[in-house]
């Protein structure tokens, strides 16, 4: 079998393929700058990105009836694997190809794709990975990485160590692993499962997706959290204190001190919940179930209302707040409402307070 070797003005190679032939074999390398870039782009099929130890850019794999070529160009420090296409596709092909491509581990990795699943591993370097509707799987370094996708499904996994993560996607889950730092996700449906430790910053923008999120707070981290229809549950720990804002529309919201948040009407408000410490709940709108953990432990847990601050003494309850009022219905123990002389609400009981600090049980 013959290949079409054609010359550049770049430093590169281009497999040409011959009409009809079901799929072909490559196996091309072109010397790479360690420290360079590398530009990846392919339609249909996979791509499989690994990092090593040499000083050049290797591509093995398939590629179908329906490619036209595979391009593999130097230009200075970037090289540029490209799967082309013919204008006109009369195989019935879709065109796939399924690459293997490594690259210098400390390369700034770019990979585009439009329906061809994406896994990278073993890079050190910057990552920019975007695909329509194939999968992403990739494993992050100590260095920045974004990631856009539509539909597809995303699995990050991180090493603990903090780099500035970005997100962004439609429909497609994400399910992120031992990331730590600077973290924000952006999706409309997908379902997020996000463990950050440490953490410095999380913000999660969602319409109806749900969201799970795990992560251990560094000294002044901020998370926030917006949803309209999604539930949250979140477990986060800090040991210096952290600011949470978390916004739901007609969602729930669950969190590791018990809190739980109860359904508003359908066109209600939505809850405004906002931690403030591991020991401190600000309730800004909406309702709220606590059941805490430790419910023999009076003193741990305080919800802050702009009717006054609700502390619980080993108890389960529920609150509602609007713009008027604040209500209180105890189902086991009791709270203590800290607002004028200061009232304790039993188990069984429940008490209204009108914005002009009237109580009513």
């Amino acid at each position: 079998m013959k290949y079409a070797i054609l010359n550049f003005a770049l430093l590169g190679l281009c497999v040409a393929l011959p009409a009809g032939a079901a799929e072909t074999r490559v196996d091309r390398s072109v010397a790479a700058d360690p420290h360079g870039s590398v530009s990846i782009s392919n339609v249909a099929g996979r791509v499989e990105v690994q990092g090593w130890d040499r000083p050049e850019v290797q591509v093995t794999g398939t590629l179908g009836s329906g490619v036209e070529r595979l391009d593999l160009l130097k230009d200075g420090s970037n090289t540029v694997v490209k799967v082309i296409l013919p204008h006109l596709n009369l195989s019935g092909d879709s065109g796939q190809a399924n690459l293997v491509v490594h690259v210098p581990t400390a390369s700034r990795t770019e990979v585009s794709t439009v329906s061809a699943d994406l896994s990278v591993h073993a890079l050190q370097g910057v990552q920019s990975l975007r695909t329509v509707s194939g999968d992403i799987a990739t494993d992050l370094a100590a260095m920045e990485c974004e990631i856009k996708t539509v539909s597809g499904d995303l699995t990050v996994r991180g090493v603990a160590q903090a780099a500035p993560l970005r997100v962004s996607t439609v429909s497609g889950d994400l399910r992120l692993s031992r990331a730590a730092g600077a973290v924000e996700i952006v999706t409309v449906s997908g379902d997020l499962a996000l463990e950050v430790k440490p953490m410095s910053s999380l913000r999660v923008r969602t319409t109806s997706g749900d969201i799970h999120i795990d992560a251990h707070a560094t000294r002044d981290a901020k998370l926030d959290v917006e949803t309209v229809s999604g539930d949250v549950i979140l477990r986060a720990a800090s040991d210096a204190g952290f600011a949470t804002e978390v916004n739901s529309f007609s969602g729930d919201i669950s969190t590791c001190f018990g809190v739980r948040s109860e359904r508003n009407s359908e066109y209600g408000p939505g809850t405004r919940l906002r931690m403030l410490s591991s020991r401190q709940i600000a309730l800004e709108s909406g309702t709220v179930y606590i059941a805490v953990a430790d419910p023999h432990a009076p003193g741990t847990l305080s919800v802050q209302t702009p009717f006054g601050t609700v502390e619980h003494i080993g108890t389960q309850f529920m609150l509602s707040i609007n713009a008027d009022s604040l209500d209180i219905g105890v189902r086991e123990g009791s709270v203590r409402l800290t607002t004028g002389a200061g009232v304790t609400v039993a188990s069984g009981e429940s008490i209204h307070v009108d914005k002009l600090g009237a109580l009513a049980r």
